[in-house]
C-alpha cells in the first residue's frame, strides 16, 4: 500500500504534508528488511526462493 502512495508521491514531488507518510513507508521498509535478516535468513529457507542464491 505504501508503494503505490511513494511512487505517486516522488513523481509529484516531496511536499511538506508528506512528511509523515515518507517516515512510515521507511520505517515500514526497515521493518520488513530487518525480519528478513534477522528471521528468514537464518532459517535456510531463503535459499530456496525464486531470487534466492
Amino acid at each position: 500500500m505504501f508503494s503505490f502512495k511513494f511512487q505517486i508521491v516522488f513523481q509529484r514531488g516531496l511536499e511538506a504534508d508528506d512528511e509523515v507518510f515518507f517516515t512510515l513507508s521507511l520505517e515500514s521498509a526497515k521493518t520488513v528488511v530487518t525480519v528478513l535478516v534477522d528471521s528468514l535468513v537464518p532459517t535456510g529457507y531463503i535459499h530456496f526462493a525464486p531470487d534466492g542464491a
